[in-house]
């Protein structure tokens, strides 16, 4: 049991955390299963070759609609691809709105490792020169047609056989309009 005199135990809890935190030099300390911060899922380092693709982009509203209680969606296929063999640990999200961005997994946390094997087909969440993996039927939801182009990001965090961790990152544009 920690015992920490003259500080209550919220304060005794952030003291604990954050000197937990300050005694790993590794970027994958901030807990990539958890976090929903943009700028610190950023600050993971890219690796040449770790790619993100989606197709079509940008893409437009289908009336068959992946979710229920919405009457539209965006539906598109996203791939993830390396020169170099990563276990894809983490991924999601964000939403850009008024140049500020937003987490948007709908489940509200990031998708895990087994999400990853099982929508992108891809055993044990690996990827590598030989292995790309993709998910056919990747989407957004609405119920409105606003003919506003609004802008995502997606990233997926792949770890290496040393336990180092890299990003991938890549903007979709989702057109608030049937395609013609």
């Amino acid at each position: 049991m920690l015992k920490v005199i003259g500080v209550s135990k919220c304060q005794a809890i952030l003291l604990l955390t954050l000197t937990l935190g300050a005694c790993s030099d590794n970027i994958d300390s901030f807990s990539y299963a958890t976090n929903k911060n943009y700028n610190e899922i950023m600050k993971i380092p890219d690796l040449e070759g770790f790619v993100v693709s989606h197709t079509p982009n940008p893409v437009y509203l289908s009336e068959l609609s992946k979710l229920d209680g919405y009457r539209y969606s965006w539906i598109y296929k996203t791939t993830v691809s390396s020169k170099q063999e990563l276990k894809i640990v983490a991924f999601g999200a964000f939403n850009q709105i008024d140049g500020n961005w937003y987490f948007s997994n709908y489940t509200g946390e990031p998708f895990t490792t087994e999400n990853f094997e099982n929508w992108y087909s891809c055993p044990n969440s690996i990827i590598n020169r030989k292995v790309s993996c993709s998910d056919d039927g990747n989407w957004s939801a609405s119920n409105e047609i606003t003919g506003a182009t609004s802008v995502g990001v997606w990233y997926f965090i792949g770890q290496d056989k040393n336990q180092k961790l890299f990003k991938a990152t890549r903007l979709i544009q989702e057109v608030g309009k049937l395609q013609n």
